[in-house]
């Protein structure tokens, strides 16, 4: 293996890593959001006013999708270790 080669996969590796970063620290972050929103609502509701519907919206959407992204973390994460 020639270092050009080298060079190329640490690069590709290193470029992989941030993405699976980014995309795990995304996905932390709508859940996050999405708690956030509910707990805003629930909130909202023991005061004794009428939370903005988009409220709801928010964590009735984003919830499910926290779910699935931060699963397709962790399953990308277990093909990964398996291929150490």
């Amino acid at each position: 293996m020639t270092e050009n080669d080298r060079s190329r996969k640490d690069g590709r590796q290193q470029d992989s890593g941030r993405n699976r970063q980014v995309f795990n620290a995304l996905a932390a972050a709508l859940a996050i959001v999405c708690v956030a929103s509910l707990a805003a609502v629930l909130l909202i509701k023991v005061a004794g006013g009428q939370p903005w519907v988009g409220l709801d919206w928010i964590a009735m959407i984003g919830l499910p999708l926290a779910f699935i992204l931060l699963g397709t973390a962790l399953l990308r994460a277990i093909a990964r270790r398996r291929q150490l």
